[in-house]
């Protein structure tokens, strides 16, 4: 529509008044401040999205090669760049997946081949690729997909998910090669580990699960990881009963005369696991057994012992670990009514200090690759794409910590975050306070405190109080004599607003937008004080007054935010955790628990302290956890009370469960990475796969005191049988995993805490599975005889 042209007076003599004759029209953008560049040069960005079911990758290498193209047509001067591609973490992962997934299979198969006949170990690794492929049928019924996170939950699960099929197909061998291969003895191998081979699964499905009930934004890694291990598990189960013994039952029989090589191979190494069991495991079983108490004195001291480096300085707790990313940034936030200007200014000198930083390093330790900053009305943000992190010299962090240092302290800021991690909660800081009182003074006291107090920590920085800025604010007062003119104070600030920021006149539909039309003065006519001074105000009558002669200005200042918490003043203080030198978890103690919380109790008695944001989130969780725990506790106590027919036997399984967190911690001391609540979901995980085992092996026992054998025969007899079927899911849990563990790619770091605390742990479970077992299943005898000599001498007494 040509707005020039529309007529506002007609005069008889055929005079025209058009609004081109009076106005400015402008078709544009709405008026902010904007202000972007791009390694230095003036630009404008555009972010590319999928949406709904679009592949992301796909879209990635169109935009790609739109680039590519369109760079070649475009003006000199003007050029294109596609950059932050957050697909390569997608396509770094996919192929992190594979040549993982592609490692451990082999590791896992060459596991198997040593233990067992090629041709078994082959088609219990088939039960891989099943499982998988049933996963990834079913993923979309419980809205899953195949993203970053869930590629992750398939390479956790590697070595899992052939456990329950080892334990058949080693039971399928071992009756092969006691009663000879047939269809029969092959049914029978499998019958007879079936049922608690399945219940074993079916426990470590169970300690998944809690996994996909994490809340708030930290949820989606459990639970993208949860449910696909759960799913592979369950097709596991299928496989392995069902599908699995077909396959066995296929093989042909050894030839007697076999002399080849790796035959050989593996009847010498069959010879020396039989040494080690007969020579080394029987005897040390033995004296563990006989002496039992003393044996689980040794595991109870082992346990307290690592608690006491969880506790101690030796192995670092983080609850919510900071992801290294491929990008540093820093977020400003000026006080509000800062002038473009100076947000531009502030922006400018964070971009040249990081530039002047990436010139100081030699050639080879150069670390940006490209470089945008750009403003938005009060707020700036300057974001560096770095080289690849295994090329740099020092960390993200150690740069965003030298960037940090340089840029020191700038006036007129409100906030500044500059971060080389992504962060794995769902909030910009890492500890979070939230102070609340009726008295204003009080509480702006006691929030000065605490600011104070966190800046006496070392590796604690960008502090942020959320009262502090304000907003300066011009107050009207309308005088006695514009009332004598008809005029109120609605009137003077509605022409006041129509004025400077506009009245919208109608709205124009332009292909897919909505375009407001606004009538309001020049730009340059409301810019200032002045220019409300002299503008005019219409009365009712139409006549145009001065505005200094019915109005009167009054500058004042307000706060920029004001927060409540049931209806009482509240102070947000936050701020952001150097990992590597302060564990967030302490400063929180301390605060809400130590020395300051006295402090605060006594110059401020009115104010109260209260968790928020991430600190919040973590105090939540742990309740979460401790919640979800218990209840999969109680999910593993059922189900294994199915198979074993007992209420007391589950306990004895269960009972070793915290001694498997052993091997998780001193994993964590190998790998040399923090304690987080990913470890802990690790080590719940953890606590299905150790009681898969025992159930192995305390089945194996019931069986043979069914028989008549004596309880100690039964229970040396139950471990020196099932050794190689213990060892061999261990094994492959743990080489499954191994390849995650050496991994140091940043992709990789979601999932690493999770799988050292389940691969390391695993490993210290056997140890617990072919000793602690067996001595807490005699103990559990010993109880039932003191029990019973117990009540048969009380009734000796009753009838004396």
């Amino acid at each position: 529509m040509d707005f020039e042209k529309i007529v506002l007076i007609h005069e008889s003599d055929g005079t025209r008044l058009t609004l081109g004759d009076i106005a400015k029209i402008t078709d544009g953008f709405v008026e902010v401040q904007f202000y972007s560049i791009f390694n230095g040069k003036p630009s404008i960005g555009i972010s590319v999205s999928a949406v709904g079911d679009q592949n992301q990758i796909d879209i990635s290498n169109e935009v790609t090669d739109y680039v590519k193209k369109r760079s070649q047509t475009l003006p000199e001067g003007i050029s294109i760049e596609s950059w932050g591609n957050s697909t390569a973490y997608l396509s770094e992962a996919i192929s992190i997946m594979v040549s993982n997934m592609t490692m451990g299979i082999v590791l896992v198969l060459v596991i198997l081949g040593i233990f067992l006949r090629l041709q078994l170990a082959f088609w219990v690794m088939l039960g891989m690729p099943i499982a998988f492929l049933g996963a990834f049928a079913l993923l979309p019924l419980v809205d899953g997909s195949l993203n970053l996170l869930s590629l992750f939950g398939f390479i956790l699960v590697l070595g899992i998910v052939v456990d329950d099929a080892i334990i058949i197909g080693e039971s399928v061998q071992t009756a092969s090669e006691r009663d000879g291969h047939s269809l029969d003895n092959v049914i029978r191998g499998a019958k007879r580990v079936a049922m608690p081979a399945t219940f074993g699964v079916l426990t470590t499905v169970v300690t998944f699960i809690p996994l996909l009930t994490v809340p708030s934004g930290f949820g989606a890694l459990p639970a993208a990881i949860g449910s696909v291990v759960v799913l592979c598990l369950l097709f596991s189960i299928i496989e392995s009963k069902l599908i699995l013994p077909a396959h066995l039952a296929s093989m042909k029989p050894l030839p007697a005369n076999d002399n080849s090589p790796l035959r050989r191979f593996q009847n010498r190494f069959a010879d020396g696991l039989k040494y080690l069991v007969e020579h080394k495991y029987r005897p040390l079983l033995i004296k563990s057994i006989n002496a039992r108490y003393t044996t689980l004195a040794v595991f109870i001291s082992m346990l307290i012992l690592a608690t006491g480096f969880v506790m101690g300085p030796y192995i670092k707790t983080v609850f919510f670990p900071s992801m290294s990313t491929d990008f540093i940034m820093a977020q400003v936030e000026m006080v509000d009514g800062t002038s473009p200007a100076r947000v531009v200014k502030v922006v400018e000198r964070l971009n040249d200090l990081l530039v002047e930083l990436d010139e100081e390093q030699a050639e080879d330790d150069k670390f940006v690759k490209n470089i945008a900053a750009y403003v938005f009305n009060t707020n700036g943000n300057v974001v560096a794409e770095l080289k690849p992190v295994d090329s740099l010299s020092q960390s993200p962090e150690q740069i965003a910590a030298n960037w940090r240092e340089r840029v020191g302290e700038l006036s007129g800021v409100k906030t500044i975050q500059i971060s080389g991690a992504q962060k794995s909660h769902g909030y910009s800081k890492d500890i979070n306070f939230k102070l609340i009182s009726p008295n204003i003074k009080e509480l702006e006291a006691a929030a000065e405190l605490l600011h104070q107090h966190l800046r006496s920590y070392d590796g604690v920085y960008d502090i942020e109080n959320s009262n502090t800025g304000s907003i300066p604010e011009i107050n009207l007062k309308i005088k006695p004599s514009a009332e004598a003119l008809g005029l109120a104070l609605t009137d003077l600030a509605s022409q006041v607003r129509a004025a400077f920021y506009g009245v919208e006149a109608q709205r124009l539909q332009r292909g897919r937008e909505e375009v407001k039309v606004m009538v309001r003065y020049p730009r340059e006519e409301r810019e200032s004080m002045g220019n409300l001074e002299s503008m005019y105000i219409r009365t009712s009558g139409g006549a145009e007054v001065p505005f200094t002669a019915v109005a009167e200005l009054e500058a004042r200042v307000s706060p920029s935010t004001i927060r409540r918490t049931w209806g009482k003043r509240a102070i947000i203080i936050s701020a952001d955790i150097n990992k590597t030198i302060t564990q967030p978890g302490k400063i929180v103690d301390d605060v809400t628990l130590g020395d300051f919380s006295e402090q605060l109790a006594q110059k401020h008695p009115d104010v109260r302290i209260e968790l928020g944001g991430a600190s919040l989130e973590e105090d939540e969780l742990i309740q979460r956890m401790v919640l979800t725990t218990a209840l999969a506790l109680f999910g593993i106590y059922a189900l294994m009370a199915i198979p074993l027919k007992s209420y007391l036997q589950p306990l004895i399984i269960m009972g070793v469960i915290p001694f498997g967190m052993i091997g998780a911690l001193i994993g964590h001391i190998v790998v040399g990475i923090p304690f987080s609540a990913l470890s802990v979901y690790g080590i719940i995980a953890l606590a299905g796969v150790v009681v898969n085992d025992s159930i192995i092996l305390v089945d194996f026992v019931n069986r043979s005191v069914a028989n008549g054998m004596d309880i100690v025969e039964a229970v040396i007899k139950a471990g020196t049988e099932r050794f190689r079927a213990i060892m061999l899911t261990s094994l492959t849990t743990f080489f499954g995993l191994l390849p995650i563990l050496t991994e140091s790619s940043l992709s990789a770091q979601m999932v690493i805490p999770m799988a050292v605390s389940l691969g390391f742990g695993i490993l210290f479970a056997t140890v617990i599975t072919l000793i602690l077992i067996p001595c807490l299943y005699v103990m559990l005898n010993d109880i039932k005889l003191t029990r019973n000599a117990l009540v048969s001498g009380g009734a000796k007494s009753a009838r004396s």
